[in-house]
Parts: structure tokens; sequence; C-alpha cells
């Protein structure tokens, strides 16, 4: 008996000796955590901040194993605002979106005015983005999709009647001129000599009228994109061109556009033609397609494209 429990105290202690020296050579499944201290990389420059630390036995994400920045700020990001701006001339709130590059402050950079600046503000963004130009765009309005449609109307048509009166384009055109662009002035630095103005269809119209109603006065944009633009009650704009007297001093720049089934700005591109304006730089763009619905998607991205080229390159 006694040799017995001997023999089976002995294989005990054989059995514990190697189940400890396997564990010891890496045999067991569970690895042996070694930790270290990490330190945090936001500007993800390959150097951690010494004041923002973890522990852990493998490298966090966002983190590094040094802790030499004594400068980690995070990468400066472009700016998406909403806000809204009262018109004393129109007696109502205009929702504004606006985009403010990185370091903006420092670069004197043009305003883009988007007319339906809820249906082309982001697009815009992009668009400016793939063209390499840079600037801050104010989104204006979203009267396109808004339910009191006749709005939309009442801004952009010289025609159109709205509550027993009948065009409300100078209103809208004093609302930008006079309220909205010395809001953006006064609150984001920008090139002042530098703006432009952008609009498709019936805001297409609008930014026709702009540019000659505003061109014997100082001129306030530098560019204009009208974007196939509506013909209704043209002859506001025959009228204006016919009684321009000397117009601005520095050049402005038009781009306008249409698809081949409508030939919408062909009139208009004639008529300032006639009138050899020496101040104006014209770039007619026709895009062939057989859609001349109203609001043709297909025309607006080459048009702003090719717009913005033609005013700043």
């Amino acid at each position: 008996m006694n040799v017995k429990k001997k023999q089976h105290s002995w294989r005990k202690y054989l059995f514990l000796c190697l189940t400890i020296v396997f564990v010891a050579c890496g045999g067991s499944e569970e690895e042996v955590c070694v930790e270290k201290t990490w330190y945090a990389d936001v500007d993800n420059d390959g150097l951690g901040n010494p004041d923002v630390s973890k522990t852990a036995c493998s490298q966090p994400l966002g983190y590094v194993d040094n802790n030499n920045d004594d400068n980690d700020n995070p990468a400066p990001v472009a700016q998406r605002l909403e806000t809204q701006i009262n018109s004393s001339f129109i007696g109502e709130n205009y929702p504004l979106r606006i985009f403010l590059p990185v370091d903006y402050e420092t670069k004197n950079l043009p305003v883009l005015y988007v007319l339906d600046g809820k249906t082309y503000f982001d697009d815009v963004i992009k668009w400016q983005g793939e063209i390499e130009l840079e600037a801050i765009i104010v989104g204006v309005g979203d009267h396109l999709f808004n339910e009191e449609f006749d709005f939309r109307r009442r801004d952009f048509l010289p025609d159109f009647a709205y509550n027993g009166e009948k065009g409300g384009h100078i209103d809208f055109y004093n609302f930008l001129t006079k309220e909205l662009i010395p809001f953006i002035d006064e609150n984001y630095e920008n090139d002042h000599s530098k703006r432009s103005l952008i609009g498709h269809h019936a805001a297409g119209l609008f930014t026709n009228f702009a540019l000659l109603y505003g061109a014997d006065e100082e001129q306030i944009f530098h560019g204009y994109l009208s974007i196939n633009a509506e013909i209704l009650n043209f002859f506001i704009l025959i009228d204006l061109a016919e009684n321009l007297s000397v117009g601005p001093d520095s050049d402005i720049f038009l781009h306008h556009s249409q698809v081949s089934s409508s030939m919408k700005a062909e009139w208009f591109n004639d008529l300032l033609i006639e009138h050899n304006y020496p101040w104006l730089q014209i770039d007619l763009m026709t895009i062939e397609d057989e859609n001349s619905d109203a609001f043709n998607p297909t025309v607006v991205e080459p048009s702003v494209k090719r717009g913005l080229q033609f005013i700043y390159d």
C-alpha cells in the first residue's frame, strides 16, 4: 500500500512539473500580455501627445508609441453652417446654407451665391472641388421644395402676379445686394470683387435680369451663371439692354447654357452680342439633350463646372 501511494504521488508531481514547463514555453492557448503605454496621435503625423495616453497590450487605433508631439491638434476641416436672414424688402425669412473652406479667413476667396440653395448647395460644393476651385458658397432659399411654390416664381419671374402685384424680382434683387451680401461680407472674410451668382431655369432668368439691372450701378457680381434660363417676359431684358449707358469699369463674365431641344439662351446671347458691350465676356454652352424639361438635371453639372472655369481661370 505504501509503495502504490508513493508511485501515485510521484506521478502527480511529474504531471505538475510538465504542465508548468509547457505553459512557460508558450504551450498555452492564452498569450502572455505585455502592456505598454501608447500616446494619442490626433493629427496623424506619427508623433504622440504626451498628455493623452492609454495602456494596452497592442497598439490602439489613433495611438503611437512615442510622445514627442507638443502640438497634437486635429487637422482643420471645412465648415457647413445653417442660419436664416430676414428680408425687410420681402417680409420673409430666407434659410441660408454656408460653406466655409479650411482657413478661408486668410485666403481672400470668392463667394458663390447659389439660388434654390437647398437643391444645389451640396452639388456646387462637390463640383467646385472637382475643378479645383476654392470658394465660399452661400445657398439661398429652399422654395423649390416649398409647398408655397409661388414664392419662387414671385422672387424670380418679372411677369408673375403675386398678391395682386406683378414682379417681386426687384425686391429680391434688393434683398440680395442690400441685405444678404452685406451680411456675408460682415461675418466672413472674402474677396468682394469676385462674387458670382448662379441660377437655374426661373432663377436663371433672374440671373440674366440681375446682370443688366445692376450694370449701370456699382457692379455687385463679377460672374453670372445662367443655366437653361426661362424666357418669360423677355421684353424686360430687351428694355434693360437697350437702356444701358456706360456699364461697369471692370470686366463681367456671363456663362449661360441651354439644352439643344429648347435653345432658350440663344436669343439672349444674340441680344448681348448685338449691343456689343465692351465690359462683358460671354460663354454660351449648348448641351445635346432631347429632354427640355424645366428642371432637366443633365444641364446643371456641366454648366456649373464650365461656367466657374470660364469665370475664375
